[in-house]
């Protein structure tokens, strides 16, 4: 009987001690019925013990679901029934709802590897464009040939496109400290084929930042375009550096999209120390293969994993195609190398772009 007794006070305390607190749901944003697109439906949940998954709707389709306590999801154009769940860790559940209409705002690109937000239409090869917000650069297909006699490796995978650039578009968004940026490839199957280098040049002080291609691309930019900030795109990710070869830690991302040859970026500018608005700008892109985060080599004679052309030596530039330089001179640009030094990129082998508030 005493055991029993026990066993009863025991079952009480435990179900005394159980958690029937709900979640509490903190709406971040929007804070308003009626807002200026892009925005995110951002909430952050609070719980006494700890949250198991939120989830964001809009009428009733999942926009995201995380196990975190802090969730965003963008919000497109037009009318949301916005929804936000919460599950805490011993089952309690809490929702949050709100009506939002999201009207035309800023220019905006989604990294989803959709080319379908961008808006300029590309019809001249060679040539820097603008609408006066986005900017684009239509470059030939097939001139991925480095210093005019570059080769793909040999095997069967690489099928001779994965470092043709064919079309550039940037577009600035200073209120949001970003800049968008599409490349499309004339193919590639895999995240590890493509390296794509983008340096830009905020100041235009000849000699002011570096002057290093980077990534063992045993290429020299310019000293009138010494860059202060540069994206080297590889292996599925998107990382940043300054001039000191720092990495910038900052919230960028990259979408790569092979069925289609394209690679979407959106890149942070907020801890950048110098600012890349209302200013000219001064961008150098170029493309290799990848190898273990770097341009991979180009030796005289193709073979299995490395393409030919090149030398056997360390100064031949391991690159295969240029942008915002006439494709019937980069042969000869890319071939400036000698023994002992690199090719040097002369100061037209960079667009200059101008992102205004």
């Amino acid at each position: 009987m005493k055991r029993i007794l026990w066993i009863l006070i025991l079952a009480g305390c435990m179900k005394g001690s159980l958690d029937r607190e709900p979640p509490v749901i903190e709406i971040l944003s929007p804070l308003a019925d009626t807002i200026q697109a892009p925005c995110l439906f951002q909430v952050k949940v609070h719980d006494n013990l700890g949250i198991d998954s939120v989830w964001l709707y809009s009428k009733d389709s999942l926009l995201i679901s995380a196990r975190d306590t802090l969730v965003a999801a963008y919000l497109y154009e037009g009318r949301h029934s916005l929804i936000a769940r919460a599950r805490d860790l011993a089952g309690n559940v809490a929702a949050r709802t709100l009506e939002v209409v999201v009207v035309e705002g800023e220019r905006w690109i989604w990294v989803d590897g959709n080319p379908d937000d961008w808006r300029l239409e590309l019809t001249k090869e060679d040539t820097l464009i603008t609408d006066g917000k986005e900017w684009g650069y239509k470059d030939p297909e097939g001139d991925d040939t480095g210093d005019g006699d570059y080769t793909y490796p040999l095997n069967e995978i690489f099928h001779g496109t994965e470092a043709d650039m064919v079309e550039f578009r940037i577009l600035g968004v200073p209120d949001s400290e970003r800049i968008f940026v599409l490349i499309k490839l004339a193919g590639f199957d895999s995240l590890w084929m493509p390296f794509i280098s983008i340096s830009f040049d905020l100041d235009h002080v000849p000699g002011s930042g570096n002057m290093d291609g980077g990534g063992f691309s045993e290429l020299s930019i310019s000293s009138e375009n010494a860059w202060e900030y540069t994206v080297h795109v590889r292996s599925g990710e998107l990382v940043l550096y300054d001039k000191d070869w720092n990495t910038v830690p900052s919230d960028s991302q990259v979408f790569f999209n092979p069925e289609e040859g394209i690679i979407e970026l959106s890149i942070s500018t907020s801890s950048w120390s110098a600012s890349p608005w209302d200013k000219p700008v001064y961008l150098t892109v170029f493309s290799a293969l990848e190898e273990f985060g770097h341009a991979r080599e180009i030796n005289e004679v193709a073979s299995e994993w490395y393409g030919g052309g090149g030398t056997d030596g360390e100064t031949d530039p391991d690159v295969y195609d240029l942008l915002f330089y006439p494709s019937s001179l980069q042969p000869e640009v890319l071939s400036g190398y000698t023994d002992t030094s690199w090719a040097t990129l002369p100061p037209e082998a960079a667009g200059e772009v101008e992102f205004d508030r």
